[in-house]
């Protein structure tokens, strides 16, 4: 699915690829793109399957961007990465727990718990090759792309800002979703006090492109709905969390 002039979704529940699975993202750099996440891992070859459909080659991926470890973003990378044959990059946190974390703190077990992942998954570790830090540009063919590490929803979430041809764009993964909801989860590794200066860093962005790991996405004024996120955040009480998922 074609959003705009050079971003795609390539995965997603929406039934594009595994019920599970965040949105994934294609980045068209030219002679080289980029995936922004990897879905859960358990249909790799459907995601494969609409990058062909638009012309793609998978061997034109060089690189999977990962927002955070959480299975449904990160769980596929492994199996992605084997077949386009790109490397892996994450923060330094997220890495760690990519190539040796355990169920829990992945925060799997729980999320199996709750009845979110099925009990019989298993997180595929993945060797993650370049381990990303604050500010760093990666150059994606002709695009340039900043990871922005915005901790929150976990302490290693990274979002992914561009310049692209119809303006700036982000990508924010779980941090920050449609309607100003911001990602946070009842487990140890998601931190409130993290989150609000995280999404008041976003706000300040002049971004017309706004492409959450679910949920809806904006081509236009995406800057809205980091300023609406932030606002929420300034009262006594947190707004509603689930939206992504209802």
């Amino acid at each position: 699915m074609r959003i705009s002039s050079r971003v795609y979704l390539v995965g997603s529940r929406i039934g594009l690829s595994d019920e599970y699975d965040c949105h994934i993202y294609l980045l068209d750099g030219g002679r080289e793109k980029a995936l922004i996440d990897a879905g859960m891992g358990r249909s790799p070859e459907a995601v494969l399957d609409v990058i062909r459909s638009h012309g793609f080659s998978p061997s034109q991926i060089s690189l999977i961007l990962i927002t955070h470890a959480h299975a449904d973003h990160a769980g596929g990378a492994a199996a992605l990465s084997e077949a386009t044959g790109a490397v892996v990059a994450a923060s330094d946190y997220e890495a760690e727990l990519m190539e040796r974390g355990t169920e829990e703190e992945l925060g799997l077990l729980q999320a199996k718990r709750a009845g979110v992942f099925p009990e019989d998954y298993r997180f595929r570790h993945c060797k993650v090759g370049l381990r990303l830090t604050d500010g760093q540009e990666i150059e994606v063919g002709d695009l340039k792309v900043t990871a922005l590490v915005t901790p929150g929803h976990t302490p290693g979430s990274t979002c992914y800002y561009v310049e692209l041809p119809e303006g700036p764009a982000i990508f924010t993964g779980d941090t920050v979703f449609y309607e100003g909801v911001p990602g946070l989860l009842n487990l140890d590794q998601s931190d409130p006090r993290e989150l609000r200066r995280s999404i008041r860093r976003l706000a300040e962005l002049p971004v017309e492109g706004f492409y959450p790991g679910h949920g809806m996405f904006m081509v236009r004024r995406g800057w809205s709905q980091l300023q609406l996120a932030a606002k929420k955040l300034e009262g006594l009480f947190f707004p509603r969390l689930q939206g992504q998922w209802q």
